[in-house]
């Protein structure tokens, strides 16, 4: 029920664990980060996706593209979004305004 997050510091150690509990009951499948949005992309098992800004966590967006498991996410800095492909036989492209 948790994602958690850790810092890397510069010689390696981890700096801490940070945990948001996510809210969903179905399992996560997939998850990705954008690094110039710095927001993490969790996708379910039910097709649902949600969006936690970093490193604070807040909510950035939940939606359903898909009928089915969500088993790829792919980030695409170059257009400041990301894709997303499910057992649907579907994918869904996203863009951050």
């Amino acid at each position: 029920g948790n994602i958690n997050v850790y810092k890397i510091l510069q010689d390696g150690k981890l700096n801490g664990e940070m945990q948001k509990q996510h809210g969903m009951r179905p399992p996560i499948t997939v998850l990705s980060l954008t690094v110039s949005t710095k927001r993490v992309i969790v996708g379910f098992s039910s097709g649902d996706v949600k969006i936690f800004d970093m490193p604070s966590f807040n909510n950035a967006g939940f939606w359903k593209p898909h009928q089915g498991e969500i088993f790829d996410i792919i980030t695409a800095q170059n257009i400041n979004g990301f894709i997303s492909a499910s057992g649907d036989k579907k994918f869904s492209c996203f863009y951050f305004k």
